[in-house]
């Protein structure tokens, strides 16, 4: 099983390559850790492994070199963007930064999250 740690320190140590100036963040959620940039999410670190939100050309290709459809247990909802990075590939700099790298860029043309109201 992943070590959350080792995850996010992979994801520490390619920030500096990220395309764009930004401030990388960590918040607890849903059992794990939800790694921000510019107050995007666009990593999840888990128990079950590292996920980063990417766009479907992407996702098919990550999925071709071993990366995992996200899915909390068997009848778990499915995270449809998310795809569980083989860990050669984070364990890897060089290979992973290319993917942050296209996570990154993917939430940031999203458009902004709307705001939740408070009740």
């Amino acid at each position: 099983m992943p070590n959350i740690d080792s995850q996010k320190t992979a994801i520490i140590a390619v920030s500096d390559a990220f395309p764009h100036d930004g401030e990388l963040t960590f918040r607890r959620m849903f059992g794990g850790i939800c790694a921000y940039f510019n107050g995007r999410v666009f990593a999840l670190i888990t128990k079950l492994g590292l996920a980063l939100k990417l766009r479907e050309k992407h996702r098919e290709q990550l999925l071709e070199e071993g990366g995992q459809i996200v899915q909390f247990g068997p009848d778990g909802p499915v995270m449809k963007n998310y795809i569980f990075v083989p860990e050669k590939l984070w364990a890897e700099e060089s290979q992973f930064e290319a993917w942050a790298e296209r996570s990154v860029k993917y939430v940031l043309e999203l458009p902004p999250p709307k705001s939740r109201k408070k009740k």
